[in-house]
């Protein structure tokens, strides 16, 4: 039975354990973090814990004690079955009062064979149901999560692996899960945060490289034109990493560079 970490107690994820008062239930006010657990260690632990407490200034919340949250996610992992690949996800959160920050730590195994290059890649779409506004905290990873689950409803009746959003200009903002890049002029090339898209860690780090299996790094407006002419496409996130794309639309992508890009990251992380 799995258990987390809820303010420090571990509970059983069976329990009960808010109530009617609890801010992100009542009005989707939460902020979340995923972070990859692995070989004994969380990759991208700074940034992670960077990005916690922008959020949360932005939002107004108490600063989290980053000695304690690293503390609750620890002993998370070890009051849960062993694994060497596995999910740590923080909801961050505040007490009716609004003056308390509160948090809950959970722990999803993931299979030894994570993190392997995806020999088949994505099939995706654009959305059309729903868009991504472009506003003071549209990059927060929030526990707002509507317009995402009916993205990734339409890409199932589609039968895509996933769907892309657009912003309120018609542009791609991010996918359901990922941030979007595409490969062009040996440039790879992602929206800026400008756009809509959540500030993807992933994301974050590749900006922080600069430059990528001989590839440089950069933000920039991307249309639907723009997908449909690129060499590739791919997506990234943190937990997956990155993620070619084989088809968007009728558009057919090789991985070749994407490939690439994929190996010397390998070498790095």
């Amino acid at each position: 039975m799995p258990l987390l970490n809820y303010n420090g107690v571990i509970c059983s994820d069976e329990e009960p354990l808010s109530d009617a008062r609890n801010r992100a239930l009542r009005y989707g006010e939460g902020l979340i973090e995923t972070m990859l657990w692995q070989q004994g260690r969380i990759r991208f632990q700074g940034l992670h814990e960077r990005r916690a407490q922008e959020s949360l200034a932005c939002l107004g919340f108490p600063h989290a004690d980053l000695e304690a949250w690293r503390k609750a996610l620890l002993r998370t992992v070890s009051v849960n079955p062993a694994t060497t690949a596995g999910i740590l996800r923080t909801q961050f959160f505040r007490d009716d009062r609004m003056d308390l920050l509160q948090y809950m730590v959970e722990l999803q195994p993931l299979p030894d064979t994570h993190g392997a290059w995806p020999e088949s890649g994505l099939h995706t779409g654009v959305c059309r149901q729903v868009v991504k506004s472009q506003d003071h905290i549209s990059h927060l990873k929030t526990t707002s999560r509507l317009n995402y689950i009916l993205a990734a409803r339409t890409a199932a009746q589609q039968g895509w692996d996933d769907a892309l959003l657009l912003n309120p200009a018609g542009r791609i903002a991010e996918s359901t899960i990922s941030n979007v890049w595409i490969i062009r002029d040996s440039t790879m090339i992602t929206p800026p945060l400008s756009e809509g898209c959540i500030a993807g860690i992933f994301r974050s780090y590749l900006l922080e490289c600069r430059t990528v299996a001989g590839l440089a790094v950069r933000e920039a407006p991307l249309g639907e034109p723009d997908l449909e002419d690129a060499d590739e496409l791919f997506l990234t996130n943190a937990i997956r990493g990155i993620q070619p794309v084989h088809r968007f639309g009728e558009r057919i992508y090789t991985s070749d560079l994407t490939r690439a890009i994929f190996e010397d990251l390998s070498t790095r992380l």
